[in-house]
């Protein structure tokens, strides 16, 4: 008897070749698609957490303004690209006279000059809380009713986030708020 060896025709090559081939492309799709998947989604959840402290200080500043001397001290989530949040004055307090264009906010030689922050804060009577980067909010800012800072000499308040956390004291003035930094 002899040796038989059975060798693979041409043709169960190729559509061996074939089947790899169109794994290799199918897995290649299920990979791109997941990765891109997962993406969007991370990017909707900081789309979400910039919404929830959106919603979240504007219904304290609602809630604690009408409040004369209430006060609380609150601690809001911030997504972590987000450096630091501004508060800013539209109007003085306490009988003084400010002008914008002197505040460090719009002066060149401040290390707080922000173009961007002075120019809406100049330009846009309804917006006083901005973020660094500044398009990190949707339109750029948010509006809190009217607000006072509390930052000697100065008409607006930058706290730098911490940890992906704001830290703020909300003081009632009856018709607006004092808002101040506050440190855990």
């Amino acid at each position: 008897m002899g040796n038989i060896i059975n060798h693979p025709k041409k043709g169960q090559i190729q559509t061996q070749m074939f089947v790899y081939l169109l794994a290799i492309i199918i897995i290649g799709l299920l990979l791109m698609f997941g990765v891109r998947s997962i993406l969007d989604l991370l990017g909707k959840e900081k789309d979400i957490d910039l919404l929830k402290f959106k919603t979240e200080i504007e219904s304290a500043a609602k809630r604690i303004a009408p409040n004369y001397g209430k006060w609380e001290k609150i601690s809001f989530e911030i997504p972590r690209e987000i450096e630091k949040v501004c508060f800013v004055q539209q109007q003085p307090y306490m009988n003084e006279i400010f002008y914008k264009e002197q505040e460090g906010l719009c002066d060149h030689n401040s290390e707080d000059y922000h173009f961007l922050m002075c120019n809406s804060w100049k330009d846009v009577q309804a917006a006083n809380v901005f973020t660094e980067p500044f398009d990190a909010l949707e339109g750029g800012s948010i509006y809190l009713g009217e607000i006072e800072v509390k930052n000697p000499g100065k008409h607006y308040l930058c706290i730098e986030i911490v940890d992906g956390k704001l830290n703020v004291k909300i003081v009632g003035r009856g018709n607006r708020i004092l808002i101040e930094s506050w440190e855990e």
